[in-house]
């Protein structure tokens, strides 16, 4: 059978760290769940995938055998490996952020009660994609929140124990003691992996994770003025919280789609002026159109440099704040690429008038 490679799975490199190898993990298994692509088989075999190379990497001895010997040694007796049993110690440990026991404790209300305390939920980032007149204005988005809750099947345990038996090694306690030198300490039972029964498999309802999704929608105003970049905050709408704490925030991540022909620079409003060279050299009258559909007249002075900014005061960005910004036209003389035969006579004779400019002096 083809070798595995764990670290090409999780995208990461061989001398990834643990935080990083869990990141990757989390990542992935968010994109791959069976919730977030129901009835696509090839995702829920990557997700098994991506699960088992977690389950490996995120062990640090495990992770040696794996460096040593490939994944073979990992795979069940009938692929031709060495009967390696799938633990969950480590793995819900890491995804939860606690220990095995402190996860029973959570859900079935017993453990050591000491270990209880309050946290506030996880905060949530989302990116939100909004034209440039909706960043100018202000707009209303409706946006969908995958909420995680504890797999109802296994209550976040992400373990089926329905036919699970009592470790003979440990007796049920996941544990052995051993002898080093003079003392002896506490050991997970190589048995069992630590788990104190056998015959444990992973959730078939969350494949192991512990967590369904639940997806709901949400109404969000966002307000006028904000720009590329911009976060803003929604309060408790963020993961619940643990032990009663209070859920995390919710925060939006602004991206705005660029405009055919405005830019901005703060509260200040940007656009191109295009002038003939009769125009910037006579002066003239333009109309230049406004975000918000309106237009406005402005002057242009006679002898209007290529590149000059005209600036037309108030009429830029109005933030939430209400710091108001100003509009700049920046002048683009045009060459014409033609002329007809009338207009280079006309240019032919304004060359008597017009003194030709020194050159290299």
């Amino acid at each position: 059978m083809a070798q595995k490679d764990y670290y090409e799975i999780l995208g990461v490199s061989k001398n990834a760290t643990q935080e990083e190898i869990k990141k990757a993990y989390k990542n992935l298994a968010k994109k791959y769940h069976p919730d977030v692509n129901p009835g696509n088989k090839e995702a829920e075999e990557k997700f098994k995938e991506i699960n088992e190379a977690y389950e490996v990497l995120s062990d640090p001895e495990k992770r040696k055998q794996y460096d040593t010997m490939g994944d073979a040694f990992f795979r069940p007796q009938s692929e031709g490996g060495f009967g390696y049993t799938y633990s969950g110690r480590d793995f819900f440990s890491d995804l939860f952020g606690g220990s095995f026991s402190d996860i029973f404790s959570d859900f079935f209300g017993f453990g050591d009660k000491s270990k209880s305390r309050v946290q506030k939920g996880e905060d949530i980032e989302i990116e939100v994609l909004i034209s440039f007149e909706e960043a100018i204005k202000g707009c209303t988005k409706t946006i969908e929140l995958k909420d995680e809750y504890p797999c109802p099947l296994c209550n976040g345990s992400g373990l089926d124990r329905s036919n699970q038996v009592q470790c003979g090694d440990c007796k049920g306690t996941g544990f052995k003691s051993t002898r080093r030198g003079n003392l002896f300490i506490q050991v997970p039972c190589t048995s069992c992996n630590g788990l104190g029964y056998k015959n444990v498999k992973k959730c078939s309802s969350c494949l192991g994770t512990g967590f369904k999704y639940n997806v709901s929608k949400l109404t969000v105003r966002i307000p006028s003025g904000v720009d590329n970049g911009h976060r803003l905050k929604v309060e408790g709408k963020g993961k619940p919280g643990k032990q009663g704490g209070k859920p995390g925030d919710l925060y939006l991540y602004i991206l705005v789609s660029p405009h055919s022909y405005y830019s901005r620079d703060g509260n200040d409003l940007y656009v191109s002026l295009p002038l003939s060279i009769t125009e910037a050299i006579l002066g003239t009258k333009v109309d230049v159109p406004l975000p918000d559909g309106s237009k406005i007249n402005i002057l242009i002075p006679p002898f209007t440099k290529n590149g000059q900014k005209l600036r037309v005061a108030g009429k830029g960005i109005k933030d939430a704040f209400g710091r108001q910004g100003d509009l700049y036209c920046v002048v683009k003389i045009e060459i014409p690429e033609r002329l007809t035969k009338e207009a280079k006579d006309l240019l032919e004779r304004l060359k008597e008038y017009i003194p030709t400019p020194k050159r290299f002096e």
